[in-house]
């Protein structure tokens, strides 16, 4: 009788372990798939998520510095064209993190653009910014993370095409001028 009793009580537990994973596996899954994740911009930044400062355009990219922050990816700047990390002399002279602010003191109106650059997060962490926690790079930490690109007041490059038009009708009127001269 006592080993029907060991074995009743083996099944048991073993029913009340099996329990315990089931429902630890469940919550998992919960937990993994019911958090949100960002969708990605690959569009071109608007105007409202950046700042102009000193020249240069400064986008408040990250709320870390790593390229992989579980379940976060972080992409480098040039993921977006014109956009670059800091050099030594612009992070020098860069911007307080107040002046992401649209409002003043009403830190859920800074322009962040962490939509256009991490796969996960969607927030910024303004006081490790105002606390020096900050950087143009990536060095694996839970810094802030900022790009920079030359302000988008500089003249556009013309493309290629733009010249072979200028060419062509400067070509054109060369001729009709040569044409009209023989008359």
């Amino acid at each position: 009788m006592v080993c029907n009793l060991h074995a009743i009580k083996g099944d048991d537990s073993m029913k009340t372990f099996k329990h315990a994973i089931a429902i630890l596996a469940l919550a998992l899954v919960t937990m993994v798939s019911g958090t949100a994740n960002a969708t990605l911009i690959s569009d071109p930044l608007t105007s409202d998520v950046y700042i102009t400062y000193n020249g240069l355009d400064w986008a408040w990219a990250s709320p870390v510095a790593a390229a992989s922050w579980w379940p976060n990816e972080l992409m480098a700047p040039s993921f977006h064209e014109g956009w670059r990390y800091a050099t030594a002399t612009e992070w020098a002279s860069r911007p307080e993190a107040s002046m992401f602010l649209t409002v003043p003191g009403d830190v859920s109106t800074a322009k962040n653009a962490v939509a256009y650059w991490n796969t996960y997060f969607t927030h910024i962490d303004y006081s490790d910014a105002v606390n020096g926690y900050v950087t143009s790079s990536l060095n694996g930490s839970a810094y802030e993370t900022w790009y920079v690109r030359d302000a988008s007041g500089s003249a556009p490059v013309p493309e290629p095409s733009t010249f072979i038009l200028l060419g062509a009708g400067l070509a054109g009127l060369a001729y009709t001028r040569k044409r009209f001269a023989k008359k």
